[in-house]
């Protein structure tokens, strides 16, 4: 017989915020979590500059828009570090394509 999990205990034993975010990360798309959890997940990851993790996990449970915004926010993040490869591919994920298609134009001639 299954024994019922409590995540509560679970997140509380794990060492740091960000561990907790990446448990329920993982459990988004698996069992039914309280929004509030996968919002609190997804602050961390914004909080610890991990645009795309928030962004894939806000995607994940259907938070389309908070998930746009985000995959926004990592697209400029490379793009002013230079890594324009990563920008693009994170600029299709927002659908942004006209944007993907220029940077990865112009990753391609710094190759």
């Amino acid at each position: 017989m299954k024994t019922k999990i409590n995540l509560e205990d679970i997140l509380t034993k794990l060492g740091s915020n960000e561990a907790r975010a990446i448990a329920i990360s993982k459990l988004v798309e698996k069992d039914y979590l309280p929004i509030s959890q996968i919002e609190r997940a997804v602050e961390v990851y914004e909080k610890a500059g991990r645009f795309v993790h928030a962004a894939d996990t806000a995607l994940k449970a259907g938070m389309n828009e908070r998930a746009v915004e985000l995959y926004q926010r990592a697209v400029e993040v490379y793009e002013k570090a230079g890594r324009f490869g990563d920008a693009a591919d994170t600029a299709l994920k927002a659908g942004m394509n006209d944007r993907a298609e220029r940077l990865r134009n112009l990753a391609d001639l710094i190759k």
